[in-house]
């Protein structure tokens, strides 16, 4: 049980850096004057940040209906071992 409660930490502290990379990203897009980008990024921060905080939570269900939501290319934010832990 240790083992899990180590690698669930870890793998939402590689989630939450995730999730920020997202946000440095959507920045970037802001200041090239791309708001359409931009408002998109937030939007995938806010959905991945959702997450992150139902899993902390341990609220597992909830982070699988939000999961279930994304696009595939936002939700290859998840790090794979905690989204194949989740969505089982």
């Amino acid at each position: 049980m240790k083992n899990t409660e180590r690698f669930l930490e870890r793998d939402l502290e590689r989630f939450d850096a995730n999730i920020a990379a997202l946000a440095r990203e959507g920045k970037r897009w802001a200041a090239g004057d791309d708001d359409e980008m931009a408002d998109q990024y937030k939007t995938d921060e806010r959905d991945l940040r959702a997450i992150h905080t139902a899993i902390r939570g341990k609220n597992f269900r909830r982070a699988t209906r939000l999961i279930d939501r994304l696009d595939t290319i936002v939700r290859d934010r998840i790090p794979t071992r905690l989204y194949n832990a989740i969505c089982k």
